[in-house]
């Protein structure tokens, strides 16, 4: 293996009031799990808060352990994109910083990497996951999901779940596909891995909806993007090979 043998992207925008906890929570576990040489690495895209001083701060903090890059421009999708390309890691993974997926998922994502998938899919649609959000996120998530499966004949319960582990070799492959550099980032690296043949592996995941500080998804934008970006999926098919 690499020297570095994994890191996990945490993309942020204004989130300084929480990013120093949870890292610190991600940092704890990981330290007390023992079983993966890492590091975080914090991608802030273009947050107006505090968020790059609190990150500085925190890298100072857990010094080898976490990192951070910083994009002027906002979009998860882009961040995303940005610390895939700059990691040297032989397996990337990302999670949101609000930690709505419980932690000890890595272990499960992380033996079905080492099993040869090329992509782990944590999952809270699936059986044996547990799910604690609103009805509305709920009918959301499942709506969203139901036109992706119908739509674009993919194979996975969860399209849009923003925690996964993923093979970085086999996925920069597919990386100048995916053109979203928001929210649907996970339904076109999803779309396109099956469409080339990528093995993905689904993860029943415990989530939590965040009780601390105030989500920085906008619902209105987000289904417009969402429809979008399935209809442009569906309408390049064909093309791609």
């Amino acid at each position: 293996m690499s020297a570095l043998q994994l890191e996990i992207l945490l993309p942020v925008y204004n989130e300084s009031d929480i990013l120093e906890e949870n890292v610190g929570r991600v940092v704890r576990y990981l330290d007390a799990e023992k079983k993966w040489d890492y590091r975080l690495m914090i991608v802030d895209n273009g947050s107006t808060d505090r968020t790059p001083e609190v990150s500085k701060a925190v890298c100072g903090k857990f010094a080898g352990r976490v990192g951070m890059l910083r994009l002027d421009a906002k979009g998860r999708g882009r961040a995303l994109r940005y610390g895939l390309l700059q990691s040297k890691a032989q397996i990337v993974g990302y999670m949101d910083i609000d930690l709505s997926g419980d932690l000890r998922a890595f272990d499960e994502l992380y033996a079905a990497i080492a099993e040869g998938c090329d992509i782990a899919v944590g999952t809270r649609l699936a059986r044996g996951s547990c799910v604690t959000r609103s009805p509305f996120r709920k009918a959301l998530s499942c709506g969203y999901n139901v036109l992706v499966k119908k739509i674009l004949k993919i194979d996975v319960s969860d399209a849009q779940c923003g925690f996964k582990l993923v093979r970085r070799g086999p996925v920069l492959g597919i990386l100048p596909f995916v053109k979203s550099d928001h929210w649907c980032f996970d339904t076109e690296l999803l779309f396109f891995a099956l469409k080339k043949g990528l093995k993905v592996k689904e993860v029943p995941l415990s989530w939590q909806e965040r009780d601390k500080g105030r989500s920085t998804v906008r619902i209105v934008p987000y289904v417009f993007e969402g429809l979008g970006t399935v209809i442009r999926l569906a309408m390049s098919a064909n093309s791609f090979r």
